[in-house]
Order: C-alpha cells, then structure tokens, then sequence
C-alpha cells in the first residue's frame, strides 16, 4: 500500500506566518486524501509545535501532491505555529497521519508515520 514519508530537512518559516514547510514523498500509485502533521521540538520553557490539517480551508487550500502518473512524486502542507515557544533551527519530530487511497487499487489505508527531521 503506497504511503508517505518527510523529506529529511524542513524549511523553517521565521517571519509571519511562522511555521514549517511540510514536505516528503510519495510512492507511485498514492493518492492522498486527507492529512494532519506536526512539528515539535522540545524547549527549556515548553514544547514548540506547528501543524496543519487538510480538514481546515486553509490546509485544503494548501496542500498539494505531485499529479498521479509523474516522477518523483510528492505532497506539500505548510504549517503554523500554534504554541507560545516558537520553533528554532535544529533537530525536530515530525508526525502525520493520512488517508491514502491507492490508485492501482482502489483500496483506502489510515497511514501514520513520525521521524525526526532538521529544521533549517
């Protein structure tokens, strides 16, 4: 079943909006439908995190993936931040979970799938 991952770097947005530029790739025949992800890191004072999902206007507004049946494939999210402690430069975890549907198939998978990433 086809699925997703996250580039191993992530650009950082400083400036408003503040956030991330989720970004990673996509199997051939995945076709995703909806999808959440976040950013943390953990800071002296808290967590900071950022996210976005496909079910908010701005999220599906946002959100993109290279066209079935094209090379290197994959799919777009930018995030907002939404703690007090900004994100920083550096080490991170990001998480997402999807709906996909494989194109081949016609078949529907929840995916969830976290690593750790370098904000840059």
């Amino acid at each position: 079943m086809p699925g997703g991952n996250f580039d191993d770097e992530q650009v950082l947005r400083q400036a408003a909006p503040r956030g991330v530029d989720g970004k990673g790739p996509l199997e051939g025949d995945a076709d995703v439908k909806e999808m959440c992800i976040w950013f943390v890191q953990h800071r002296d004072d808290g967590d900071a995190a950022a996210t976005e999902m496909t079910t908010s206007v701005e999220g599906r507004d946002a959100f993109a993936q290279t066209p079935l049946g094209q090379p290197n494939r994959e799919w777009t999210l930018p995030t907002g931040t939404i703690s007090g402690e900004s994100l920083e430069p550096g080490p991170a975890f990001a998480l997402a979970i999807a709906l996909v549907r494989d194109d081949a198939t016609g078949d529907e998978k929840v995916r969830l799938w976290g690593q750790t990433v370098v904000l840059k």
